[in-house]
């Protein structure tokens, strides 16, 4: 056991290296959606050398048989945020006023599947995998959801409700998506396309980041239903729709058996 911590911690330090070296190298790169689809392949390739040469494992949550579920992970989350934001249109609290332009999309795709790809291999293939394996999958859901949601909280406009909603919504749905399908590719899919939707497609704040949109609009209401200048994952509705698709993630991966006990 002391020798799996060890070498996982050598990991996860060479890992954030990687990390940290590869945004030191594109740093002021003129292209912008080159370098961040670069470090992304950078991030996703030293993810599985390390599990493999480092951690000498099979990473099973990186097999390219299972790449094509990153597709439904998108798709899924192009739903759950139209899904929020169809209930906020119906109770009057979001405006739409005009088609901006697409010229925002292709620039936003490449920053969802950056953020993506780092808080996905970091939450659920480091601190989700490590959690599960020694306390179970019910506590591990539980504290990396904890953990996610804390981690957003020094993020602009964030409040307490943000950071609760972040952990309730995104911290337990994307690990739900990892412990029913067993990859990574899964959560990665739903990240990209809530946030792309959220941000490249609908211009709103996408967790405290200011987004320019192909669609333009205003909100009007509480801060529990706007979500302030966090934007809509933190509004009670995007909780609710969230916290849906997870427990039905979850109760399925219960009966075909994808949840662990503690050791």
């Amino acid at each position: 056991m002391l020798k799996t911590f060890v070498f996982g911690a050598l990991a996860l330090v060479v890992w954030v290296a990687a990390l940290i070296g590869v945004q030191l190298a594109v740093q002021g790169h003129r292209t912008e959606i080159a370098a961040r689809l670069l470090v992304s392949a950078v991030l996703l390739f030293t993810y599985w050398a390390v599990a493999r040469w480092v951690e000498r494992r099979e990473v099973r949550e990186l097999r390219r048989r299972d790449a094509h579920t990153i597709l439904y992970g998108i798709a899924g989350g192009f739903v759950l945020f139209l899904c929020t934001m169809a209930i906020l249109m119906v109770a009057g609290v979001y405006h739409f006023s005009a088609f901006a332009s697409t010229k925002p999309l292709l620039a936003g795709l490449s920053l969802a599947v950056a953020a993506a790809v780092v808080e996905e291999l970091l939450f659920r293939g480091f601190v989700f995998r490590w959690l599960e394996a020694g306390l179970g999958t019910w506590i591990a859901v539980a504290l990396s959801a904890l953990m996610f949601g804390l981690a957003h909280a020094a993020n602009q406009g964030a409040t307490t409700m943000s950071t609760a909603a972040i952990a309730l919504e995104a911290g337990v749905l994307l690990s739900a998506a990892y412990v029913y399908s067993r990859t990574l590719w899964l959560p990665i899919g739903i990240h990209i396309g809530w946030n792309f939707t959220e941000g490249a497609i609908f211009g709103t704040a996408v967790s405290g980041h200011q987004a320019t949109g192909m669609l333009s609009g205003t909100f009007h209401g509480p801060q529990w239903l706007t979500g302030g200048a966090f934007g809509v994952e933190a509004t009670l509705p995007a909780v609710g729709v969230c916290l849906l698709a997870a427990s039905a993630l979850l109760i399925a991966s219960a009966r075909a058996n994808h949840t662990f006990e503690p050791l």
